[in-house]
């Protein structure tokens, strides 16, 4: 599977397969730590020919040392087995998210547990 896009923004709105992505951005700016945010993730994972199988996918928010930041978004994709080549096209609004820090954070994305594609951005006063 290749992830074709993964990034944060402050909408993202699927349409019949058609992402619409409003604001990305790799900086969140606050005067003063902890704080809500409501943003959303937009991504689109293409499936290489051989591959047929389930994957389970997470997504989630860490801190710079590691630390969740979010619950994990857990979810099991397929693709049809008909067609060549496939196109998945995510929009996930997150509402809420606690920030406790500043410093570095890492959008990721897992499958079956192991690192396929990660988005760093910055909080910062």
């Amino acid at each position: 599977m290749q992830v074709e896009l993964f990034t944060l923004c402050d909408g993202a709105y699927n349409y019949d397969g058609r992402l619409t992505i409003v604001g990305t951005f790799d900086t969140i700016k606050e005067s003063r730590v902890p704080f809500r945010k409501s943003l959303s993730i937009a991504a689109i994972l293409k499936r290489e020919v051989a591959e047929r199988e389930a994957k389970e996918l997470a997504i989630g928010i860490v801190d710079g040392e590691g630390m969740p930041v979010m619950p994990t978004i857990k979810m099991q994709i397929s693709f049809p087995s008909d067609v060549a080549q496939t196109k998945l096209v995510l929009a996930i609004k997150l509402d809420n998210v606690s920030f406790k820090g500043y410093g570095a954070h890492k959008l990721v994305m897992t499958d079956n547990g192991a690192e396929i594609f990660s988005y760093g951005f910055n909080v910062s006063q």
